[in-house]
């Protein structure tokens, strides 16, 4: 069973920019047509990362792109993805995630959104350490 990584925020408040910016930090390269969301799948440390930054609908969670069940076939050991801060998809993991694989992650917000963006990344990649 994978660790979960769960970066918590409203619409459009930068969950996927966090998870864009922790993705490049741990060897992501460019993506075809650079899109706006994306998931992929990295080796980092001897461990194999999911990414799946829709999260703004269950809908996106469970089904584009493969979702989080695609990430699960593939035996990821962690997958980070994204919810908002309310309502049904944080139900979907709450549902989905035994409680002690499931990490909720924040961002903190500051002036210098470019700033505050990193150290999300660099929280969740320590986390990651920490899992691994």
């Amino acid at each position: 069973m994978p660790k979960y990584i769960v970066v918590i925020g409203s619409k459009d408040a930068g969950k996927t920019t966090s998870i864009r910016a922790l993705w490049k930090r741990l060897g992501g390269k460019k993506l075809p047509n650079d899109p706006p969301d994306f998931h992929d799948i990295l080796e980092y440390k001897g461990a194999k990362i999911g990414f799946h930054s829709w999260g703004d609908s269950v809908h996106y969670l469970d089904k584009h792109d493969g979702g989080i069940p695609n990430l699960e076939d593939e035996r990821c050991d962690i997958i980070i993805s994204a919810a908002k801060s309310k309502g049904m998809t944080q139900d979907y993991f709450i549902k989905r995630c035994k409680i002690s694989d499931l990490y909720w992650v924040g961002k903190v917000w500051q002036a210098d959104e470019k700033k505050s963006t990193e150290q999300a990344a660099k929280h969740i990649e320590i986390l990651i350490d920490a899992l691994i």
